[in-house]
C-alpha cells in the first residue's frame, strides 16, 4: 500500500520535470499516483481491513494506469506485477484481476479518447509475387 500523502507533491513533481523537459517519462508518478488512489479507494470507499484485499486493488490500479498508458491491456498488467516483485512475478495470484483491470481501464480510455478498439499496426499481406528473390533469403 502506498500512502495518499505524496499524491499532491508527486503530481507537481512530474508535471514540472515533463514541462522542463527532463528525459524520464511519466510512467512512474503515473504508476505512483494510481496505486496510491486505489489503495485509498480500497480502504475508504470499500472499507478493507484485509492487507492482501488493499495489495490486490493497488495492483489494479497499477495496471490500470500502465495499460491505458501503453495501450496494450496484458503488457500494462504484467508490467505494473512485475514492478512490486524482486524475484519474477510473486503475486500471480493477483494476475487475473490486474489483466480484467487493464483490459477495462483501455476500453474506458479508447472509447473517451475516440481511438477504435483495434490493432495498432496493420500489415499487409505479402504474397511471393511482390517479392525481389533476394528478400526471401
Amino acid at each position: 500500500y502506498k500512502g495518499t500523502h505524496h499524491i499532491v507533491p508527486m503530481i507537481a513533481a512530474s508535471q514540472f520535470t515533463i514541462l522542463a523537459g527532463a528525459s524520464l517519462g511519466p510512467e512512474a508518478p503515473l504508476v505512483a499516483i494510481c496505486a496510491a488512489t486505489a489503495g485509498f479507494i480500497s480502504r475508504s470507499v470499500f472499507k478493507q481491513t484485509n492487507r492482501n484485499v488493499v495489495r490486490k486493488h493497488t495492483f489494479m490500479g497499477m495496471s490500470g494506469a500502465l495499460a491505458a498508458f501503453f495501450g496494450v491491456p496484458l503488457g500494462g498488467s504484467l508490467f505494473a506485477l512485475e514492478v512490486a516483485s524482486r524475484f519474477g512475478v510473486e503475486y500471480f495470484e493477483h494476475l487475473i484481476e490486474s489483466i480484467f483491470a487493464g483490459e477495462v481501464c483501455v476500453a474506458v480510455f479508447r472509447t473517451l479518447a475516440g481511438i477504435p478498439l483495434e490493432q495498432i499496426w496493420r500489415i499487409a499481406p505479402t504474397t511471393f509475387e511482390q517479392t525481389e528473390p533476394y528478400m526471401i533469403l
